[in-house]
């Protein structure tokens, strides 16, 4: 990517404080940023899920994206897809 890597700091500033805390890494992003998605994946981040929150159809209705849940699978405090749960 052409950015200086502010971005994948921060992300691996937040997940450190994520994982201290004894929490897994989570995220709901919408695939109309691209570069968000880019980072992600780049960084360990799958997808686990697609899903349209009742937020997203009343804001956007049927024809919006749906919002890709991502999960940090990999490393320290990996997490096993069917512990994965939606609530």
């Amino acid at each position: 990517g052409g950015g200086r890597g502010v971005g994948r700091l921060q992300l691996g500033a937040v997940v450190s404080d994520i994982r201290a805390a004894g929490l897994h890494p989570c995220l709901e992003v919408l695939p109309i940023h691209p570069a968000a998605l880019t980072l992600y994946r780049s960084s360990g981040w799958s997808e686990v899920l697609t899903l349209r929150p009742d937020w997203l159809r009343r804001a956007a209705g049927e024809s919006g994206p749906d919002v890709l849940v991502m999960a940090l699978l990999d490393g320290s405090g990996r997490e096993p897809r069917d512990r994965l749960t939606r609530d």
